[in-house]
């Protein structure tokens, strides 16, 4: 009886195949059963940028792909200044690729994906690592080359993840345009796209444009937005195009030229809110006088001649809208006090050039001083410009 209690009960043998064993990572190959999965997940993901801004001499590599030498992509226009702004104060550091001492950094082409999978039937199955203690160095080493190596290739395939959880919070402080322009430049070319490319490539160049913009580089910006409404016009897109007409007509008051005059003209056109005050200040009417005994000098002004001698005023005309004519009548005062008024008898362009002549009739007996000569807008009656001599005796 106590034979049969001393008894332990036996446990059958486990089969070779049932044997628990540690697997260790290896590359996932396409032949693997579980390679479409994995990649069916990975392209799964809202976010799958392909390519990363690169420069390498006079070359760069765009967010699209394309190779190009120059300062604009030759396939989607994006500018190599702006891709360079955008990524280079994020480009992942090179170290995230490395597996650490002995491991091969892990290529941004490389497609293989390294994942822990269970061993075939019948596969050579590896030698478990010896277990060590938890204050040895060399386990804790071995775990950080595992975790690095597969970080690194699911940061390769998953970059939109990067972006989502890395970048876009150090990006808080600007406004969404601008990380909608990050997300979707990375993703834009992507074989199987979460949005429309049309649509997202044209929130791309509206965010280019609004950034130009605020640089005050509008006629960069006003390309974009061109690009946008090739895509898709509609009442937004041509505000903004408006919008940096605006800027552009702004800040070249002083300096004028042919696309400020087209700018100008077309916000008139369109009744654009404050452009008629620059439009009327750079198409005001201006007169040059100059006063002197000559008659047919216009250059030398003087200030002052004898009463006896006849004095003209030299009148030139400038400024105008292109095309624009004016009337125009003068007013003069003598030293005496009595005034005249009397229109010009001619319609003027700019250019134009009249003379006025005045003299005592009496000279002998007139009265030394001051003779004004005054010239005003016959329609507006806005005084445009004045000029006086000195009649001695």
């Amino acid at each position: 009886m106590k034979d049969e209690e001393n008894k332990k009960p036996v446990t059958p043998e486990q089969p070779e195949d049932s044997k628990q064993t540690q697997h260790q990572p290896r590359p996932v190959k396409p032949e693997d059963e579980s390679y479409g999965e994995l990649m069916m997940r990975f392209t799964a993901h809202p976010v799958k940028p392909k390519y990363w801004f690169e420069e390498f001499g006079d070359h760069w590599t765009c967010s699209c792909g394309q190779i190009n030498k120059g300062e604009t992509c030759a396939n989607c226009g994006l500018e190599r200044d702006l891709l360079r702004k955008l990524f280079i104060l994020h480009k992942p550091s090179s170290e995230m690729g490395s597996g650490g001492e002995g491991q091969e950094p892990v290529s941004d082409t490389d497609n293989t994906i390294t994942m822990t999978i269970p061993q075939q039937p019948g596969e050579d199955t590896p030698a478990a690592p010896p277990r060590q203690e938890y204050e040895e160095p060399v386990r804790t080493n071995s775990r950080l080359v595992v975790g690095v190596v597969i970080v690194a290739a699911l940061l390769l395939l998953a970059t939109g993840a990067f972006l989502y959880f890395v970048l876009l919070p150090e990006m808080q402080e600007q406004d969404a345009a601008k990380r909608d322009s990050v997300r979707i430049s990375l993703t834009e070319n992507l074989p199987v796209a979460t949005a429309p490319v049309p649509s997202a490539q044209r929130r791309t160049y509206i965010s280019a444009g609004d950034m130009l913009c605020k640089k005050g580089k509008y006629r960069k910006a006003m390309n974009y937005y061109n690009k946008a409404a090739d895509l898709k016009d509609d009442e937004s897109v041509q505000q903004k195009i408006l919008d940096a007409k605006f800027g552009y007509v702004q800040a070249h008051q002083e300096d004028g030229g042919d696309y400020f005059e087209t700018y100008l003209n077309e916000l008139v056109d369109e009744h654009y809110d404050g452009v008629q005050a620059i439009y009327n200040r750079y198409y005001a009417w201006h007169v040059t006088i100059v006063a002197n005994n000559l008659e047919n000098d216009f250059s030398t002004d003087m200030d002052n001649v004898n009463r006896n001698d006849t004095v003209y005023f030299h009148t030139t005309l400038t400024g105008g809208a292109p095309g624009e004519s004016i009337r125009l009548y003068y007013e003069v005062s003598w030293p005496d006090g009595t005034t005249e008024t009397k229109d010009v008898d001619s319609t003027f362009h700019a250019g134009s050039h009249f003379t006025s002549r005045f003299q005592y009739s009496m000279p002998l007996f007139a009265k030394p001083g001051k003779l004004k000569f005054e010239i005003y807008d016959k329609d507006s009656h806005d005084l445009l410009g004045s000029d006086s001599i000195k009649l001695k005796k």
